[in-house]
């Protein structure tokens, strides 16, 4: 004669369940949080205690410091650069030798054409116009820099940006270079100021990363 398996139905109390503890906001509690001592991790035992909340990676030491000089620095520079651009034709409209100081100083990065150039103080300036109007989207880029970025972060433009801003002086410059036509002083500034704009971001966040990798180097050093 078969019989029917009956459920248990003795005394519970004698196979206790195994609890979890848990902390007041109802999470499973840490080993530490439960009076437990984690087991060592290298022990070929399981992992301890791997909490599930995302850890956030604090900012390096000193990183606010760091943008801080680096920005006020860039924009001292520009500051000094673009002066140094307008007193060229101020010295020589005075007869200083100091003229052809400034204009030998940027003679490498421009072709300085006197018809491509603004006059200031009857002669032209150190630039031509589309280098000067780079240079001044460099300050305007500098100034919109801790808007757009802020001073305690730093990144960089997405690519698709930097080439929309980039395709007005490259037609302009490429127009101008096969002959097909030639821009008026103003424009050659508006496509050099837009392009401008968007290099201190760049430079800013470059200079940045090596000041950084500079101080690691010292540190392990």
């Amino acid at each position: 004669m078969k019989h029917k398996s009956q459920p248990w139905r003795g005394n519970r109390s004698a196979f206790p369940l195994p609890t979890v503890a848990r902390t007041s906001s109802g999470l499973p509690a840490s080993p530490s949080q439960a009076g437990h001592e984690p087991a060592p991790c290298d022990q070929g035992g399981t992992t301890p205690w791997i909490p599930r909340q995302p850890v956030l990676l604090s900012k390096p030491r000193g990183t606010d410091r760091q943008i801080l000089i680096v920005y006020f620095s860039t924009l001292a520079g520009i500051l000094l650069w673009l002066t140094a651009i307008f007193l060229a034709p101020y010295f020589k409209s005075q007869s200083s030798p100091l003229n052809v100081l400034f204009y030998t100083l940027f003679s490498p990065v421009c072709h300085q054409i006197p018809s491509r150039s603004f006059i200031y103080f009857g002669y032209p300036l150190a630039v031509c116009s589309r280098c000067l109007g780079i240079y001044a989207g460099f300050l305007g880029g500098v100034g919109l820099f801790p808007i757009m970025n802020g001073l305690s972060t730093v990144s960089l433009p997405k690519v698709r940006l930097f080439i929309l801003m980039s395709i007005p002086i490259g037609i302009d410059t490429l127009g101008n270079f096969m002959g097909l036509w030639v821009s008026s002083g103003w424009l050659r500034f508006a496509s050099g100021f837009l392009w401008g704009l968007i290099l201190p971001f760049y430079f800013i966040c470059g200079l940045v990363d090596l000041v950084q990798h500079h101080s690691r180097v010292r540190g392990r050093g």
